[in-house]
């Protein structure tokens, strides 16, 4: 969770702006669709500390698509 101690507010924002990075990134290098890229990105969302319902860092690892 963010706030889960004095540095962990900044290690998700750090976090967050690298996946967006990362998403310009493969965008600028296969053509694809940015909000396609973004979609199917398993980003952290803001203020959350998880990016799954479950709240579990690892419920995303075998998503049934």
């Amino acid at each position: 969770a963010e706030n889960a101690c004095p540095e962990a507010s900044n290690y998700f924002t750090q976090v967050r702006q690298r996946q967006e990075r990362e998403a310009q990134q493969l965008s600028n290098l296969t053509g694809w669709s940015l909000g396609d890229i973004r979609s199917k990105m398993p980003l952290l969302q803001a203020n959350s500390g998880s990016n799954n319902s479950a709240g579990n860092w690892w419920g995303t690892l075998w998503k049934a698509e």
